[in-house]
């Protein structure tokens, strides 16, 4: 460039940007004609113009980061890039900045995800910096999100039912759902629904067929509005209200008498069935063992549970699978569970109205060996009323045995043992009434035998009983038994008498006895303050036992050899003493003798065990 001044000049140049300038000059007279010139001076120091402004910058994703390109600037030395997720925080100390040199592109790995950043440049040389470029585009980083995780309210739904499905958006970036793409299919086609940021869904089942399947799956969207995989596909079974019908006579006469369970419905199958009877009032009946027992409204008095049941399911209740008082009401109650995962169930009431007793039950006791007692139970019939409404004289059936005693029909059997605590021991059930059983007991109680004899008839479930007691066994000393069998056996006609002796080993002392009694009850006294004297609380065991005292002669053998072998048995033992207790226990045997004494003494420390004889069962 030249320019013309005169005298001293100062001027300033703006220049292009990015450029080196220099500057000389020379001298001109111009009072010469001939405007004679001088030489050029010397060139001045180069100066350098600030470098131009760069275009705008182009921001691109890559990998978790981001490559940030520009057009490159004339006069360029370095760049400085300004950066943010905030267009309001750019000439703030709000944003981020970074540097290069000799390069128009650079790469970012810090920036968050799940945000829009925008970026600007600035060139700089010695001079100084240019102007900031405008901002560059908004650069969205983030990842599509992985498959939510599903699930609904219901798997298995009435038809008409409501169901929620529900899912979670699982961001690979941090951002919140943006939308929800649900797809469903009841068998008919798919069916999608488009949702926002909500993460359930409502589906009405009304419209949907018995027995459909409904399958279907959930994509969301995160901050890249690009949908992520579609979650796994869940089931949605629809069914019809499943019921159920029972069948069972309303009036109950006699035993048996059969209840019908009968599931309804076309696509399900019931996988379990619990069938229970329930008394409507309070009442009494008469248990199996004869003894009275009170019965509570609304108390279940039978109750089965029936796995893959038979449809429909029919079952048949004797007496020996229900009691049931006469003139009484009870309610059936029949739960379903269906193959389906549904349930379903009903209730019906059904009324009883047996007949009368028409048997006498009775009983005889038999003395068997030294140390065991027969009982042979029977049942007669009893007469029927005359015309004017008098009763027969019934016939004594004496011991139950001749031609003349005519034995009730349809009668079962059972025998029980009274214990000296008021307790009974079952010893034989579901005997028949032919008199020709005999139950032979090998725990007997020593002193007076007690038993009583039941009676149920089988088409009534009406029960009658009889307790009879004699004194046979001819032992009055203490009895000791272990390693024998079962303590009741039952035989048919005349096999008692020819019976096997399955008494075991049995120990019996019968001078210088002495019993000592103690129980050590599950029991302690708390002291309160404000209470006069402590409270009481029990536990369960009651820790009862006895130390029996003996004596007998040294040389008896047979009774030192028993002693011995009872120091080591490591079994249990049954204990028979002469007031009638007798028990299942562990017994522990001390004894002594001297050779100045023909007597031997000892005792036996003797604790009860919860441990009871086995019951028979008749074929």
């Amino acid at each position: 460039d030249y320019r013309q001044v005169a005298g001293e000049h100062t001027f300033v140049e703006s220049g292009v940007a990015g450029r080196t300038y220099t500057a000389d000059c020379y001298i001109m007279n111009t009072y010469n004609a001939d405007h004679e010139k001088s030489g050029w001076s010397p060139k001045s120091q180069p100066v350098k113009t600030k470098p131009a402004v760069p275009g705008r910058p182009t921001a691109k994703a890559q990998g978790d980061g981001a490559v940030v390109s520009w057009p490159k600037a004339t006069g360029a030395e370095t760049y400085e890039i300004e950066y943010s997720d905030d267009t309001g925080a750019f000439g703030t100390d709000q944003s981020q900045t970074a540097s290069t040199e000799g390069v128009t592109s650079i790469p970012f790995s810090d920036l968050a995800q799940a945000r829009a950043w925008f970026f600007r440049v600035r060139a700089v040389n010695s001079t100084g910096p240019s102007g900031w470029s405008p901002l560059s585009a908004a650069l969205l980083l983030g990842k599509p999100p992985t498959a939510p995780t599903v699930w609904s309210s219901a798997v298995n739904a009435v038809k008409g039912e409501k169901v929620t499905l529900y899912w979670k958006h699982n961001t690979a970036d941090g951002s919140d759902q943006t939308a929800a793409r649900l797809t469903y299919n009841p068998g008919t086609g798919d069916r999608v629904v488009t949702l926002g940021a909500e993460g359930e869904y409502t589906l009405d089942t009304s419209a949907f067929a018995d027995g459909a399947q409904v399958l279907w799956n959930v994509q969301t969207v995160g901050v890249t509005g690009e949908y992520g995989p579609k979650s796994e596909n869940r089931v949605v079974r629809v069914w019809e209200q499943p019921t159920v019908r029972i069948d069972v006579l309303p009036l109950i006469e006699r035993y048996p008498f059969t209840i019908t369970v009968d599931p309804e419905s076309p696509t399900q199958r019931a996988v379990a069935i619990d069938l229970s009877v329930r008394a409507v009032a309070e009442h009494s009946v008469v248990a199996p063992d004869g003894t009275e027992r009170a019965v509570a409204a609304g108390e279940e008095v039978y109750s089965r549970h029936f796995a893959n049941p038979a449809d429909p399911l029919g079952i048949a209740l004797s007496a020996g699978d229900i009691t049931l008082a006469d003139g009484q009401g009870y309610e059936i109650i029949a739960a379903c569970a269906m193959s389906s995962s549904l349930s379903c169930a009903a209730t019906v009431r059904i009324d009883t109205q047996f007949e009368p007793l028409d048997f006498m039950v009775q009983g005889v006791i038999e003395e068997h060996g030294r140390y065991a007692a027969e009982v042979r139970p029977f049942a007669v019939e009893l007469p029927a009323a005359t015309e004017d409404g008098a009763d027969e004289d019934a016939p004594d059936p004496g011991d139950g045995e001749g031609e003349e005693v005519a034995y009730a029909a349809d009668i079962e059997l059972s025998v029980y043992r009274h214990e000296s605590d008021g307790s009974m021991t079952p010893l034989a059930r579901k005997l028949p009434n032919d008199g020709t059983v005999t139950i032979v007991d090998q725990h007997a109680s020593l002193g007076a035998q007690s038993y009583r004899v039941v009676a149920q008839d089988k088409r009534t479930g009406r029960i009658d009983y009889d307790d009879v007691s004699d004194s046979v066994i001819p032992c009055n000393g203490i009895v000791i038994q272990w390693a024998g069998s079962n303590a009741a056996s039952y035989y048919v006609g005349e096999e008692a008498a020819d019976a096997p002796d399955t008494s075991g080993k049995v120990l019996e002392l019968g001078k210088g006895i002495k019993v000592s009694y103690q129980a050590a009850k599950d029991g302690v006294l708390r002291p309160f303050i404000g209470r006069r004297h402590p409270a009481s609380r029990y536990g369960t065991q009651l820790g009862t036992g006895c130390t029996l005292s003996f004596s007998f002669p040294r040389r008896d053998a047979a009774t030192v050899a028993l002693l011995r072998e009872l120091e080591v048995l490591m079994d249990d033992c049954y204990v028979r003493e002469p007031m009638g207790a007798g028990y299942w226990a562990m017994a522990e045997v001390k004894w002594d003798w001297s050779a100045d004494s023909a007597v031997a003494s000892g005792t036996i420390e003797v604790s009860q065990i919860d441990r009871v004889d086995e019951c028979v069962v008749g074929s």
